[in-house]
Order: structure tokens, then sequence, then C-alpha cells
């Protein structure tokens, strides 16, 4: 994937934890960890089940971790500690907000 990493570092609108959920999700590797972290932050009941969650999605498993990331999108973002603001679009205006230890 050597050729393509100047693709992916024009590509903006992302922070990199989000280019390494995808690329994670593209190669399909971590898939248990990845569902168990969601679970265990929103539907702890439900993440001691993972492995059965696992099994009955046998083949479907990425489908399965994407609809529990859409359905906890909204307080995965309110829970992130680095505030950002960016533009959609080709063009990364990927910006960090100031800290408050400005004295503002």
């Amino acid at each position: 994937m050597i050729e393509h990493v100047d693709s992916l570092l024009r590509h903006g609108s992302k922070t990199e934890q989000q280019l390494w959920n995808e690329l994670q999700a593209k190669y399909g590797v971590n898939q248990k960890e990845r569902l168990l972290v969601l679970l265990k932050c929103f539907e702890p009941s439900k993440a001691r089940n993972v492995d059965d969650l696992l099994y009955r999605y046998e083949g479907k498993e990425e489908e399965l971790i994407a609809y529990y990331a859409t359905k906890y999108k909204p307080l995965m973002e309110k829970m992130e500690g680095d505030p950002k603001t960016w533009a959609t679009g080709a063009a990364n205006t990927y910006q960090q907000l100031p800290g408050r230890d400005l004295g503002d």
C-alpha cells in the first residue's frame, strides 16, 4: 500500500484514529477488540457476549461493528478529549482548537 500513502495523506476530514479504524476495517483485523471496546463503553451487558455475537454474525463481522459504530458515533464524538474542527472535502483543513490553559 506504499503507493497509496500520498493519497491517504491528502484526504482531509479524518483524525488519525478515524483513519486507523478504517484501515482495520478494510483488512478485517482486530474485530473482537474493536467490537468489545464499543460494547464495553455503551452496552456493557452485551460486552459479556461478544464471542456469541461474533459467532452469530460470522462472515459479517465488519457490518456488525459498523452498525454499533454508527449507533454510538454521536456519543463517541462527545467523549473525544481533543476537540477539532475541519471542513469536509478533499482539502485537509484540520485545526486543533487551543487548550484552556491560555488563560482565556
